[in-house]
């Protein structure tokens, strides 16, 4: 298991990065971290096995044809990350931390499809 933060998207605005924490039997943790312009939140991700391989999917099919979505929402909260293609452009959007906690951090920026590549990678190997 990598311990180590990846960074999946870096800009001057914008930074997404995620970290496998832990696996269980059928669950694994990521902690992920967003900066969208002046404002920044972390928030631990809980993801069952079958969600992990379904967005895993979801993500080689949207970067092979430049299209479409992937959600990928926390089992724990209503949390999530969504990647969706616009206009050709992609755009990350989400929120970290429950809408029914004191605090939350919901975000959108752009990016370029690298992204894409890069979460499936940090999915995989999770899993391996």
């Amino acid at each position: 298991m990598n311990k180590e933060i990846s960074c999946v998207y870096q800009s001057l605005h914008a930074e997404l990065r995620v970290e496998h924490l832990y696996s269980t039997e059928m669950n694994d943790t990521f902690a992920v971290y967003v900066k969208s312009y002046q404002f920044t939140g972390s928030y631990n991700f809980c993801l069952h096995i079958d969600k992990i391989q379904s967005a895993i999917q979801t993500l080689r099919t949207q970067y092979d044809n430049l299209e479409g979505a992937c959600k990928i929402a926390d089992d724990d909260s209503d949390a999530f990350i969504c990647l969706e293609f616009c206009e050709g452009e992609l755009k990350i959007s989400g929120q970290l931390g429950g809408s029914y906690e004191e605090n939350c951090l919901k975000f959108s920026f752009s990016s370029d499809q690298t992204v894409i590549k890069l979460l499936q990678k940090i999915l995989t190997q999770a899993i391996m």
